[in-house]
Parts: C-alpha cells; structure tokens; sequence
C-alpha cells in the first residue's frame, strides 16, 4: 500500500508521528521480501513490514507494522 501510494507517505508519517516533513523530502524504500532457504524443503518467501527512511534536513527510518492475516502470534480473547 505504501508503495502505491507514495505521496501519501509523508502527510501519513506528520498525522500519525507527529512530525513536521514538508513534503520536499526523499522518501526511500527497502525491501519488504525476503527468501527463507530451509533444508530439506522449498524456498520460503516472507513479506514484511513497510521498511523506507525520509531523507530531509532530518532523516529517519521507519517501519510501520500492519496485521494482514490471523497467526498464532497474538493473544485472542
């Protein structure tokens, strides 16, 4: 989602974050996707959270985190 919408990234970070980007800023992107090698078994893909610095007079590096589908990891009641 962000990568489609990457003019909306920086107005996202300033609401969310509370910070102060003009928008002139660079917003860089870094892979999300990565290729686990099990042995005896096929190669398993894992996307990831967001992961993208805004590089400006400040720069930072974020990465937001978004559940997408149920797991095991979290508590239900």
């Amino acid at each position: 989602m962000l990568n489609d919408c990457r003019q909306l990234v920086i107005p996202l970070i300033n609401e969310v974050f509370g910070e102060n980007y003009t928008g002139d800023e660079q917003v860089v992107f870094f892979p999300n996707e990565h290729y686990l090698n099990q042995q005896d078994s096929e190669e398993d893909k894992r996307v990831t959270d967001g992961n993208f610095s805004i590089i400006g007079a400040k720069s930072r590096k974020y990465l937001p985190e978004c559940q997408t589908s149920p797991d095991a990891s979290r508590f239900h009641a």
